[in-house]
């Protein structure tokens, strides 16, 4: 096999994992609602799957433009590139606010508990200046 086949059948590869993506991703997603679906009160019919479905849509919806970006790259495919370089900055602009915010949340300093209602410290070596004190 020489480059000329493989770069022949490049743009058929991409354009597989794109029809891939656009389709799988939506039926995974589809599929996590309505097993981990349930109305007050119930159970999901099947939490597990769900979970498993859930992790399934991300992994795809994720992985798949960023495979099809190092592919693109690998076969030299400029639409390729474009196109899944697109979606992969859309991908990271639309995600990074949300990483972003998810990190200050668990690296910001845990709030101290508050002094109670009057609270009058007293100090060594001098009267207290507290009311009733």
């Amino acid at each position: 096999m020489t480059s000329n086949d493989t770069r022949s059948t490049g743009p058929g590869m991409l354009t597989a994992l794109g029809v891939v993506w656009l389709t799988g991703t939506p039926v995974l997603a589809v599929l996590t609602f309505v097993n981990g679906f349930a109305l007050a009160g119930t159970e999901p019919s099947d939490a597990g799957l769900a979970t498993v479905f859930g992790v399934a849509t991300l992994v795809l919806g994720l992985g798949a433009p960023v495979v099809g970006l190092v592919a693109a790259l690998v076969l030299g495919s400029r639409s390729g590139i474009v196109i899944y370089g697109l979606i992969v900055l859309l991908a990271g602009i639309f995600l990074l606010p949300g990483i972003a915010s998810e990190l200050r949340g668990r690296l910001a300093p845990v709030p101290s508990t508050p002094l109670p209602s009057g609270y009058c410290p007293e100090y060594s070596g001098g009267d207290s200046d507290c009311p009733g004190g």
